[in-house]
Parts: structure tokens; C-alpha cells; sequence
């Protein structure tokens, strides 16, 4: 459950959808930010200051300080004009303007004027927004479809939104309504009908009516993915990681110093300080050997090495056999 912060990839490994219409990778060489093809065929050239995964069809990518976004094609069609914009999502993106944040469309026009504190990313036509200190939620016209009134907030999936209310975590719906009622020390988002919470200390998960599906019993938890969740068992110190299903069976046992959420059928997994990849049977489908490691999208995932196989302690793109799609040069 680590966050991978080695080359600021920037969600690269933390199992972030490629699933647009033309699927890019992003590449890091010599300092420089580009594109890679899922054949590992270079097609946009590594010339940006810094650059994200595309989101919604389009990339953002900083130039001389400015941030703007490119086409599939690294065609630039927002100018890099922005010091402070978010990524693109259900066609829109937020962006700062004297101290106060808006939405911009995919042409660059502004359509909800800057009037807001902070905020998120529009998900199911509502974006958390933020201000005089409450959090509230805005539909595509920006105009308030739930009045600030939380503490904090996070964006809409399965219907409902995370909320924290008076230091305790509830669940809020899109008819600001308060489907779970705010009662928990924390809470994850909800994924496949469940959502990962904590009580008295444990970790376990709620379902829609706010019961627990499956008691507190793990020291960790994180949203479930590809039909499974991590989990941590043991002390927070020495404890270890392994899988378990919805009903809460444990189905791949707690045998790793540490691991990430399955996706796209693997999981990254660490052995004896090195990080490798499982499937869901719990058998081992790349032998441990990276540094660090992230998950599977659509076949592929980044990795990093020191010299192993040539790869001379730089990161790059691997596929499903463990093979090297792409490395920098």
C-alpha cells in the first residue's frame, strides 16, 4: 500500500485507466516527459517539462512553467497558459484564476466562472466544490446542487459521495440526501457495492445501507478491485498483506511485506524487497525483481529496476510475461 513517488510519475502506477479512444503511455527520458503506443512505439517524443496520463481524451503537459493539454496526437489544443488546472473528467476541468477555481471545456473556454475555494473533478454531473470553508457539490452549470455544508468531501462513485461531518465519515447522494449517516472514524470510497471503513481501530466493510458486510477485523483496507480487496493482517508494524473476496474469505493469504490492489488481473506484490506481480489465484506470474512497481492497465505496467536485463536502473513499460515493451534509450 505504498505510494510510488521515485520519478513523480503522477498516477502512472497507482492503476490509472488507459482506456481511451487511441491508448497512450506516458514516458519519462532524459528529464523529459512523452508518449508511448501500447506496441512501445515512441509517438509523441519526450519534450514536455512535465506531463500526466490523458484523462477524458486529452493530456495535460507543462511548458516553460505553464500548464496546457495535447491530442493523442501531442497536437497541443489548450494553450499552456494555466499555473494551476486539474485533469479533464466528464468534459471538464477545473483551473485557478486569482485565488479562486472554475471549469474550463475541452476547447479552453471557460464555462463556470472562477468563484470557488477548491475543487474536484466532475463525477455522475456533480464536482465537489469548496467554500468559505464547507464543501458542497456543483452541477455542470456551476450552480449548487448540494449547499456547502461538509467538512470535507470526495467525488461521486456508486452513487453516493464520502463526507466528513464533525470529524465522523458519512455517505451523502445526489439528492443531498444523507444515505449512510456520518458515524465512522474513516472511510474509503465505495467499489463494487462495498466500501472500506474503520471502527474502533479495525477495518472492515460497509454496503449500501451502511452495515457491515464484513466485520472489523484488518488493520488496513483498500477499495475493492478486479473483485478483490487488500488487506493488511498483524500489527500496522509487522503486519501482512493479502486478498480477500466479498463475502470476507481471505483467498490469497497475507504473505507480503506489502502490495497493491489487483488490476487487470495482477497484482504487484513484495518479496524479500522486491516487488513482483501474482494473479488471482495467488500464484506468482512475474518473479520479484523491481524496485518498484505499478499496476496493469489493458496489458501493460511500470516498472523500475536497477540493472537487471539492461534496463541500467531506469523505469519502463513491461507486459503481462514480464517482457519489456519499453525503455528509455
Amino acid at each position: 500500500m505504498r505510494k510510488f513517488a521515485a520519478c513523480t510519475c503522477l498516477g502512472l502506477l497507482a492503476g490509472v485507466s488507459y482506456a481511451e479512444e487511441k491508448t497512450l503511455r506516458l514516458i519519462r527520458d532524459e528529464g523529459k516527459w512523452g508518449y508511448v503506443d501500447q506496441t512501445g512505439t515512441v509517438i509523441v517524443t519526450a519534450h514536455f517539462d512535465q506531463a500526466d496520463p490523458f484523462h477524458d481524451g486529452l493530456a495535460r503537459v507543462k511548458v516553460d512553467g505553464k500548464y496546457g493539454f495535447i491530442n493523442h496526437t501531442g497536437t497541443i489544443v489548450i494553450q499552456p497558459r494555466f499555473d494551476d488546472v486539474r485533469y479533464f473528467s466528464e468534459g471538464k476541468a477545473g483551473f485557478a484564476a486569482d485565488g479562486k477555481y472554475g471549469f474550463i471545456d475541452k476547447t479552453g473556454n471557460v464555462v463556470i466562472q472562477p468563484q470557488f475555494d477548491e475543487v474536484g473533478d466532475f463525477a455522475d454531473g456533480m464536482a465537489r466544490a469548496k467554500l468559505d470553508g464547507k464543501w458542497g457539490y456543483v452541477g455542470t452549470s456551476g450552480a449548487w446542487e448540494i449547499k456547502p455544508q461538509f467538512d470535507d468531501a470526495g467525488d461521486f462513485t456508486d452513487g453516493v459521495a464520502r463526507v466528513e461531518v464533525a470529524d465522523k465519515i458519512g455517505f451523502v447522494a445526489k439528492d443531498a440526501k444523507m444515505a449512510i449517516n456520518p458515524t465512522f472514524t474513516n472511510c474509503g470510497d465505495f467499489g463494487h457495492g462495498l466500501a472500506a471503513c474503520e471502527q474502533d481501530g479495525k477495518w472492515g466493510y460497509i454496503n449500501k445501507s451502511g452495515e457491515f458486510a464484513i466485520k472489523p477485523q484488518f488493520e488496513a483496507a483498500e477499495k475493492f478491485s478486479d473483485g478483490l480487496a487488500l488487506v493488511q493482517i498483524g500489527g500496522m508494524v509487522d503486519g501482512k498483506y493479502g486478498y480477500i473476496d466479498k463475502e470476507g474469505k481471505l483467498v490469497i493469504n497475507a504473505n507480503y511485506s506489502d502490495a497493491e490492489p489487483f488490476y487487470d488481473g495482477r497484482a504487484a506484490v513484495k518479496v524479500d524487497g522486491k516487488w513482483g506481480y501474482i494473479d488471482k489465484k495467488g500464484e506468482v506470474a512475474i518473479n520479484p525483481q523491481f524496485t518498484e512497481a505499478g499496476g496493469f492497465d489493458r496489458g501493460l505496467a511500470y516498472v523500475c529496476r536497477d540493472e537487471v536485463l539492461g534496463m541500467g536502473g531506469k523505469c519502463g513499460w513491461i507486459d503481462k510475461s514480464g517482457k519489456t515493451v519499453w525503455t528509455p534509450g
